[in-house]
């Protein structure tokens, strides 16, 4: 559901958005504004024809601009989109401007997008507002770490890795804080610290130093970066903000594509209908809203692997949980490549609660599996004293809820033990427990060995 003032349609039956309207300004003293935009589905339920037109007129009809786009969407055997191409046309009294641009992905084996080429050359002629170019990513299982870009445009070189300038060149993210949460930005030789504002989206940035990097007229250096958190709305919908043209990788801004939509691993979402453009690929096991964004409540929640939200519970009860996950995910190797398992299967849902299973579990942890569906159900109860021991019981459960998904998990993820028939499930689950625990230990151990090497360094100082 699109925020107010709009009004949502919907096609018969299926319930997809077929279009959203803006309702008129409640005062004639307020500009008005003619916003229309259009969704067509494909027979997978794929949006494969978009359109969008806005008509702003001053409130004594003095002065208008308008804006009309068309979008067509291709997509592969596999349901990923391949090719995106949009006509837009922005007029402003006798001023007309082409603001097109023609997209292509490709994607690795594990499904994540590895290449993005964008070419402008032929339907945009604003140079200043328009640049081709084509990104390459370098993931570690399922956080980025490098971005390159090129020039893409007619003529370039498709070879070359990056090139210099505002709009391109190489960044790098150092990730710990959690999916697409990196807490150092490194374009070139330039490390920026992002900052969240209270929606979860990046605010602002500081240097290493703790000065602040944005510019606003007198700091030097600065460096201007599109920050999503002042820049869209909840919704990730671009509002009246500052026109920054500076490129810092796609993290800085949702995955953010020339197309506008967001790129969310398993599918892409759409920020003018606030929902995705393809159906989920659990199915209904991620709710019965196929096309819905983070339970239609982004303040509080996030989608970024595009299969709906896995922990139900109070408020307090999935921080516990996402606590205990980052907990875990940051000690052990192991854990994080099986937790990639099930994001890249695109097959397998995950619901965490404190009593899924209700008293079919009488013990601290217990999961369920339905194999011929993709759905593990797991219970942890809150009542668990010590997160440390709760985080050891819900990666047990996981653990386990892998090992009798294995059927559908990828065979192509490397791990000492890859569980792939019922009959090696159990045996793996125990392999995959012992290294797990081992690998947390041995990072403790490291983690007191630093902290005695900066306690000798003190008392030599």
């Amino acid at each position: 559901m699109v925020a107010a003032p709009y009004q949502t349609f919907y096609t018969p039956r299926a319930g997809r958005v077929a279009g959203t309207k803006r309702l008129p300004p409640s005062s004639l003293s307020e500009p008005q504004y003619d916003d229309l935009t259009s969704r067509a589905y494909d027979a997978s339920g794929n949006v494969d024809w978009g359109g969008n037109e806005v008509i702003t007129t001053a409130p004594d009809g003095s002065q208008f601009t308008s804006r009309y786009a068309r979008s067509r969407s291709y997509y592969g055997a596999d349901e990923r989109l391949r090719y995106y191409q949009e006509q837009v046309l922005v007029s402003s009294g006798t001023s007309v401007q082409n603001l097109g641009v023609w997209e292509e992905y490709r994607y690795d084996p594990l499904g994540r997008r590895v290449l993005v080429r964008s070419n402008r050359d032929d339907l945009c002629d604003q140079p200043d507002q328009c640049v081709s170019h084509i990104t390459r990513y370098v993931w570690s299982g399922d956080q980025v770490l490098w971005e390159l870009r090129a020039e893409g445009g007619n003529g370039a070189s498709l070879e070359s890795e990056s090139s210099m300038g505002a709009q391109h060149g190489r960044v790098s993210y150092f990730h710990a804080g959690g999916i697409d949460r990196p807490l150092v930005i490194m374009k070139n030789d330039t490390s920026i610290i992002p900052h969240q504002n209270w929606r979860g989206q990046f605010a602002f940035g500081t240097y290493a130093n703790g000065q602040v990097s944005d510019c606003n007229g007198w700091r030097s250096p600065c460096s201007n970066v599109p920050w999503a958190g002042f820049r869209t709305t909840a919704w990730h919908v671009e509002a009246n903000a500052p026109d920054i043209r500076n490129w810092y990788g796609g993290l800085v801004d949702g995955m953010r594509d020339a197309s506008g939509q967001m790129y969310m691993r398993n599918r892409y979402y759409d920020p003018a209908t606030g929902q995705f453009t393809q159906t989920d690929p659990i199915g209904i096991a991620g709710g019965l809203n196929a096309y819905g964004f983070a339970a239609g409540d982004p303040v509080t929640y996030s989608d970024p692997y595009g299969l709906y939200i896995i922990i139900q519970g109070s408020r307090e009860y999935r921080q516990r949980v996402l606590r205990a996950l980052a907990y875990v995910a940051g000690r052990s190797e192991t854990f994080r490549d099986i937790h990639n398992l099930f994001a890249a299967s695109r097959r397998v849902h995950i619901r965490i609660g404190a009593d899924i299973l209700g008293n079919d579990c009488s013990a601290p942890g217990c999961h369920r599996s339905v194999p011929f569906q993709g759905i593990s159900l797991i219970q942890v109860r809150d009542d668990i004293d010590g997160d440390l021991a709760f985080a050891e019981v819900l990666a047990h459960e996981i653990i386990h809820a892998a090992g009798a998904q294995s059927r559908r998990l990828p065979t192509n993820v490397p791990l000492q033990c890859a569980a792939r028939l019922a009959s090696t499930a159990h045996a793996c689950t125990e392999v995959w427990d012992q290294q797990i625990k081992q690998e947390i230990e041995d990072w403790h151990e490291r983690a007191r060995a630093v902290r005695a090497l900066q306690s000798g360094d003190s008392k030599q100082d």
